[in-house]
């Protein structure tokens, strides 16, 4: 059950074909990609519940960021390390979107805009990228 709520927890389910909105500007494409679930790391090994170490870490840095919030500064090495951590403990309980692209490329990352495709038409080399 655990499993199957992981695998649909976000709007779409592993396994959905999606559009990746590539581009910069006003140029952009779509590519017809399958969305492989939320994976942490180049390894694609699924996300994992934190360790107390890392629990306690975390409430640390969340405290140092709640302090510069609300205007008790701490150095700015010692926020932006802070940052870092959080940023990197969230992708480790979270994972990042994966993407097979129809070349069988991989792609991740929580930056990458999609949307469904309704249809899913046959990918050919001529067809695989479409304009926007």
């Amino acid at each position: 059950m655990i499993d199957e709520v992981r695998a649909c927890h976000r709007i779409i389910c592993r396994g959905q074909i999606v559009e990746l909105m590539l581009g910069r500007g006003q140029r952009g494409v779509a590519l017809p990609a399958t969305y492989l679930g939320d994976t942490v790391g180049e390894a694609g090994r699924a996300p994992r519940a934190l360790t107390d170490l890392e629990r306690a870490a975390m409430i640390a840095a969340s405290r140092r960021v709640v302090d510069a919030i609300a205007g008790d500064a701490p150095q700015d090495e010692e926020l932006e390390r802070a940052i870092d951590l959080l940023r990197a403990l969230a992708i480790e309980i979270e994972g990042r979107p994966t993407f097979r692209l129809a070349d069988g490329r991989i792609v991740a990352g929580e930056g990458l805009a999609m949307r469904a495709q309704l249809d899913v038409p046959r990918a050919s080399p001529e067809t695989s990228a479409r304009r926007v």
